[in-house]
């Protein structure tokens, strides 16, 4: 015999930090710094995946 569970309503989304900003950062752990790279995380993969290993430690031009 099957069961016939109901299934529980969708949980709703959890509202946003009031912190939170789409820039990307890195982070040096020895210094606990952090470094602005990129507005957002597209652009942020844009550069990682077609740019060279130290894209992100040089000055905007």
């Amino acid at each position: 015999m099957r069961s016939h569970r109901r299934r529980a309503p969708p949980r709703p989304e959890p509202p946003a930090a009031p912190d939170h900003r789409p820039d990307v950062f890195v982070w040096d752990h020895e210094t606990d710094s952090r470094l602005w790279t990129a507005p957002d995380l597209k652009t942020y993969l844009h550069h990682a995946l077609t740019g060279d290993d130290h894209w992100w430690c040089r000055p905007p031009v």
